[in-house]
């Protein structure tokens, strides 16, 4: 029966001619004919052993199919990405496998893991302390560019070769965390908003309607209230983070919280500082749009370069602001200009910021009764003072990463230096509503 076997596998490569194809329709009849025998022991004999043959070559032929979809599935995921790369509108190609093989945790489903949570060492002032065994399975994935176990792991169904995974979400919401502890606007203002579609409109009150008095039976005059729009566009912000490849096998072989740690910091703050310099300086031409990119409600220049001007000016830019906005709002300027303030003095050359003598207090970090907070992008000598609820943040998506330990980033070779750089990548905008809500006080530079 050997021949039968040999048959259905060529059958299965598809390299059976019409010859092999008659004998073996031949060979077949002929089996099926010997199970109604007259010898019973012999003939029960050979059908157990074509039925053994035929199994055989049965699994041998699903191998076979078997390997060849693999096949046709990798040539489809490398035609998809060249699709997608070149701006084709593609359907991503996903895994079908729903578990994977851990040793020490055996057989587990994506699923499961996420119910596995560990604590995460050194974040105890932290509102996130734990992450799932998903996520430290990600990160070994990922350092091992396991393309499959990725899939299985993360939301996003980007291939490695385009866009990157996207973290996990409570992984994500770690380095968002640590993002703000670094990132004064997003600490000041209004709640981020995350959008699936590339635009976002956020309607805004261009003017209010007005009430008027009117004398009896006399004809009311009509008010209207008017709406403006603001588009927000998120754009690209990528950045790249390098580790060791000491540090990429340590995450392969065991993610501890010091890992966790580590990577989460690194990548908070490349986003932290990119995102706080568009926010106060950006163009908003392929960027968030800056503050000190508007015409503010008000501007205040000191008269002069006394010290006396310059306190003056600086109690003109808070009464200025309008009352629904001055008693939310706070004071923003770099660190050369809030020198300047804190050494400002009277004719008898006490301190002005001082609670009994002048308008501020260091120790409470105030300045005329409310905060300040101290960003290095804003340029020297000018103070900004307003409600920054209303510069609104819009948030694409997530966060996303990429890894390559053979790039070569500002001339340094990844493969030369044993280092493995991580791409960092989120789409973000930013926009000042409402200028009016702000005032800028200028002329507070070094004499």
């Amino acid at each position: 029966m050997g021949r039968i076997a040999e048959l259905f596998e060529k059958k299965a490569l598809g390299t059976l001619s019409d010859a092999e194809t008659k004998e073996l329709a031949s060979l077949l009849a002929e089996a099926k004919a010997t199970e109604g025998g007259e010898d019973e022991e012999v003939v029960e004999g050979e059908s157990e052993d074509l039925s053994k043959e035929i199994d055989a070559a049965a699994q041998k032929m699903a191998d076979i199919f078997q390997a060849k979809l693999d096949k046709n599935a990798e040539e489809i995921k490398g035609v998809l990405a060249e699709m997608k790369a070149n701006g084709a509108p593609v359907s991503e190609v996903s895994s079908t496998t729903k578990y994977f093989v851990n040793k020490e945790l055996g057989e587990r489903t994506a699923k499961e893991l996420s119910d596995m949570k560990i604590q995460v060492p050194g974040r105890e002032s932290k509102k996130f302390k734990e992450v799932s065994m998903r996520t430290t399975e990600f990160l070994k994935a990922f350092f091992a560019n396991d393309v499959q176990k990725l899939q299985i792991l993360t939301d996003s169904t980007s291939d490695s070769t385009a866009a990157g995974y996207l973290i996990p979400q409570e992984y994500a919401n770690m380095i968002v965390e640590d993002r703000r502890d670094a990132n004064i606007m997003r600490q000041l203002a209004a709640p981020a908003i995350n959008i699936n579609g590339a635009t976002f409109n956020l309607p805004n009150l261009a003017s209010r309607p007005k009430a008027q008095w009117v004398a009896e039976k006399a004809a009311k005059n009509t008010s209207t209230a008017q709406f403006g729009n603001t588009a927000f566009t998120p754009n690209a912000l990528a950045v790249i983070v390098p580790v060791t490849n000491q540090l990429a096998a340590d995450a392969q072989i065991g993610v501890d919280g010091s890992i966790l740690n580590y990577l989460a910091g690194l990548m908070a703050v490349s986003l932290a500082e990119a995102e706080e310099k568009a926010f106060w300086t950006g163009s908003g031409s392929g960027q968030p749009k800056g503050v000190n990119q508007y015409t503010p409600g008000h501007t205040v220049a000191a008269g002069d370069v006394t010290d006396a001007a310059r306190a003056d000016a600086i109690i003109a830019g808070k009464i200025r602001t309008a009352q629904g906005y001055r008693q939310r709002a706070s004071w923003v300027g770099n660190q050369e200009t809030y020198e300047n303030v804190q050494q400002l003095k009277d004719s008898q050359n006490r301190y002005l910021l001082n609670m009994q003598n002048g308008i501020g207090d260091p120790e409470t970090n105030t300045l005329v009764g409310r905060p300040v907070y101290e960003s290095n992008y804003l340029p020297g000598g000018e103070l900004w003072f307003g409600d920054w609820s209303y510069y609104q943040i819009v948030d694409r998506m997530g966060i996303q990463i990429k890894i390559s330990d053979e790039a070569v980033v500002a001339g340094v070779s990844a493969f030369e230096k044993n280092l493995t750089f991580i791409r960092v990548e989120e789409r973000t905008d930013g926009q000042l509503v409402l200028p009016a809500a702000v005032t800028r006080v200028t002329g507070l530079g070094t004499p």
